[in-house]
């Protein structure tokens, strides 16, 4: 029974870490997945596809570069920059935040918008960085979402810094 308890609390540190690595890397791919769907849509509907930040009631994170609470993909039809209020450009993609795991954009800003050919708004380079709430930034079970100028996506995982890449 004691050499239970013993491999027990050995392995249960590690174990964490693994599922936290697991999240990190739920996240990393639905946002990659997003981008790659809002990319297609724009490619079908002829531009006018948006992928921003979701704004909710209960969620209280308001800076541009904190998506933490999750990201929407829309058709704006009207092609006012504006999801509209009335139904009519309702999401095509929802994804819900993931309690604990930290994302945030740089630069900072609260929607990319596609044109008909897919392709970012002025093929705009941007990074996502995504990790626990807690975790340093080079912490192991840190990961990285790199979006080059033309619309390549990379993902990169496990000390690693968004930071210049």
């Amino acid at each position: 029974m004691a050499i239970v308890a013993v491999l027990a609390a050995v392995a249960l540190p590690s174990f964490a870490s693994l599922i936290e690595r697991y999240r990190v890397t739920r996240v990393l791919e639905d946002l990659a997945g997003a981008y790659y769907f809002a990319r297609s849509e724009a490619l079908k509907r002829g531009g006018s596809v948006f992928l921003q930040k979701a704004s909710t009631a209960d969620c209280t994170r308001s800076a541009a570069k904190d998506w933490s609470c999750g990201w929407i993909v829309f058709h704006d039809a009207d092609e006012d920059g504006v999801q509209a209020a009335d139904g009519s450009e309702d999401p095509l993609y929802r994804a819900t935040g993931s309690a604990g795991i930290e994302v945030t954009t740089a630069p900072a800003f609260r929607q990319l918008r596609f044109d008909r050919w897919g392709f970012p708004q002025a093929n705009k380079f941007f990074n996502v960085t995504v990790r626990p709430e807690r975790a340093r930034a080079d912490d192991p079970t840190s990961g990285c979402l790199v979006v080059a100028a033309g619309g390549r996506v990379s993902k990169k995982g496990g000390q690693v810094s968004c930071a210049g890449s």
